[in-house]
């Protein structure tokens, strides 16, 4: 029989280390829409809608109001991002501790 160099637990480890990765990646993904740890971004409400006549005599309440509308969204935008950062980042820790883990164990094995 030939040997190819990759043991059958290599194999297995290499699978699951892609699994792994999947599974790191879709975490990753849904801290953009859902932050944890220790952050919360908090979420902007929209200002209602005035159409008509109280439009002209609140015009200046309805101009602060988007106003401060469009600085809280950014706002809100950035901590996402800033979550989304960290938690790539805590997920690549993870992913090689993961990684170290399983060729530990695979040595062990042999």
């Amino acid at each position: 029989m030939r040997r190819t160099g990759h043991s059958f637990g290599a194999l297995i480890a290499g699978a699951a280390r892609q699994k792994i990765c999947a599974l790191a990646l879709g975490i990753a993904a849904l801290s953009a829409t859902s932050a944890t740890g220790d952050t919360w971004c908090d979420i902007p409400y929209a200002p209602e809608n005035i159409y008509g006549p109280e439009e002209r005599e609140f015009r200046q309440e309805i101009v602060a109001e988007f106003e401060a509308y469009m600085v809280e969204a950014r706002e809100y935008i950035n901590c996402l991002e800033a979550e989304r950062q960290r938690m790539f980042e805590e997920v690549r820790v993870q992913v090689n501790i993961y990684g170290q883990f399983l060729e530990r164990v695979k040595w062990e094995t042999q």
